[in-house]
């Protein structure tokens, strides 16, 4: 299936993100995670780092840098 993606959406982004979730300890995050890889990619029309300042200021004190990572792993495999 990603093959015939890849030969037919000609900007497809792949993300692999179960290896990403297990490094992160969590797989609730898989939302910010995919959140931070679209915003690297600017189909949004959002600045990535405005992004991230919101993540950080919405998510509870206890969960700002597990979600924080979530967001910066998200961007790298975009």
């Amino acid at each position: 299936m990603i093959a015939y993606l890849k030969k037919t959406v000609p900007d497809l982004h792949v993300i692999h993100a179960e290896q990403v979730l297990q490094e992160l300890g969590s797989d609730r995050v898989l939302n910010v995670v995919m959140l931070g890889a679209v915003a690297k990619t600017g189909v949004l029309g959002f600045d990535p780092d405005e992004m991230l300042r919101i993540v950080r200021e919405r998510v509870p004190a206890r969960f700002t840098e597990l979600n924080t990572n979530a967001f910066m792993a998200g961007k790298r495999m975009a």
